[in-house]
């Protein structure tokens, strides 16, 4: 794979994880208790990869995300990755995301939500759990990635904030803009 360009040894790794991962599923099955799954501390994995992203079309990336959540299930592996594509980010496991910046003057600083967004299993809940997860798509993924984020009521807003920034020769690509879909769902951003 070496000699070949860079998205077909992407697609290896994917392969790889991917077969890695159905493997560690069949000795799951075959193990049985959950004493026997258990290993030393010695032999946990941890995986570290940087922008996993790179080279890979859309359908790619959800697959490589998909593969590695999937590892991640088992209590043994440890996944981090340091992304640029909203494709990684999923607010099923809201928990799991850091966003991490760097300023000169304070340092290195951590974002982290360590708290519940939604508390209980009736309906109210589980219902925000569905809009979070719907409304959190690649689109509006970018705001994780963002300078600066600006909520619109819907996608004429979204459509006619750049246009006039751009007109204004005002525009600033480091900002996203992120249609809520109702003014209504501005507070759930």
């Amino acid at each position: 794979a070496e000699y070949k360009g860079h998205g077909l040894q992407r697609a290896v790794i994917i392969a790889l994880l991917k077969a890695w991962s159905k493997v560690l599923h069949m000795g799951e099955l075959q193990e049985g208790t959950e004493e026997n799954k258990r290993r030393a501390s010695s032999e946990s994995v941890f995986f570290a990869i940087e922008e996993p992203e790179l080279f890979l079309h859309p359908h790619a990336q959800r697959n490589l995300s998909y593969s590695l959540k999937d590892l991640a299930k088992n209590q043994e592996y440890q996944i981090f990755i340091c992304s640029h594509s909203p494709f990684f980010i999923d607010l099923e496991n809201y928990k799991n995301i850091c966003v991490v910046t760097k300023n000169q003057n304070t340092g290195t600083k951590v974002n982290q939500c360590r708290k519940n967004l939604f508390q209980g299993e009736d309906f109210k809940e589980r219902k925000k759990r569905f809009h979070m997860a719907h409304w959190i798509n690649p689109d509006r993924g970018e705001m994780f990635f963002a300078e600066r984020v600006i909520f619109v009521e819907g996608e004429t807003e979204k459509v006619v904030f750049p246009y006039l920034a751009d007109k204004l020769e005002c525009i600033n690509h480091e900002i996203s803009i992120i249609d809520c879909g109702s003014k209504f769902n501005i507070p759930m951003y």
